[in-house]
C-alpha cells in the first residue's frame, strides 16, 4: 500500500506551530504599536512645550520673576492647521492640559501636564526627561487649568506652587511659603 498523505498527528503539529507563531507575531505587533502610540504622545507634548518656549522667547507670554511658574494652557496652541487635540490613542485631550514654565534664577524649565479622554496621560514631566514611559494609562485626574484656585497646590519637580494670579489666559503661581 502506498502512502502519499499525511498523518493527522503531522498535521495539528503544523498548525499548532502556525498557531504559536501567529501568537508571538501578534503580541510582537502589539506592543510596537502601543510604543508608537506613546512616542507619538510625547512628540506632541514636546511640541506644545515648544511652542510655549517659543512665545516666551518672543516676549508674547506674562512674564515670571524667579520662584514662579506660569500656567498656559496648551489649547491656545495648535500643532496644526487640522489639529483638533485628537491623542494617538484616538480620544481627545481633556480641555484642561497645560504646560508650567517655571524660572529659576532666569533658567526656564517647562513641564507638561496633559490628560484624555482615555485617562492616558503625562503628569509634570519635565521637557527633557520625556520619553515613551511618561505616558501613563489610567491617569486618575489633574488638576485642571479652570479649576485652579486659591486652595489648589500643584506639584511641579517635587515643588508645591500655589495661586498667586490668574487670568482666562494664564495662571501665575508662586513657590508655597515664599
Amino acid at each position: 500500500m502506498n502512502n502519499k498523505g499525511y498523518t493527522l498527528i503531522e498535521i495539528l503539529a503544523v498548525m499548532i506551530l502556525i498557531a504559536v507563531v501567529s501568537t508571538i507575531a501578534v503580541i510582537s505587533v502589539s506592543s510596537h504599536i502601543d510604543y508608537s502610540k506613546r512616542s507619538t504622545y510625547v512628540t506632541s507634548a514636546r511640541q506644545y512645550i515648544e511652542k510655549v518656549s517659543e512665545a516666551r522667547a518672543k516676549d508674547k507670554l506674562h512674564d515670571i520673576k524667579s520662584g514662579e511658574a506660569l500656567v498656559v494652557p496648551i489649547e491656545r496652541y495648535k500643532l496644526d492647521t487640522s489639529d483638533d487635540f485628537t491623542t494617538p490613542f484616538g480620544s481627545l485631550l481633556l480641555d484642561y492640559c497645560y504646560v508650567v514654565m517655571t524660572n529659576n534664577n532666569n533658567h526656564y524649565t517647562y513641564y507638561i501636564f496633559m490628560l484624555d479622554e482615555k485617562k492616558n496621560g503625562i503628569v509634570g514631566v519635565e521637557y527633557s526627561k520625556l520619553d515613551s514611559d511618561s505616558v501613563i494609562d489610567g491617569v486618575d485626574s489633574i488638576v485642571g487649568f479652570s479649576n485652579i484656585n486659591n486652595s489648589s497646590t500643584i506639584v511641579v519637580d517635587g515643588t508645591n506652587y500655589v495661586l498667586d494670579t490668574t487670568t482666562d489666559r494664564y495662571i501665575v503661581l508662586t513657590k508655597e511659603g515664599a
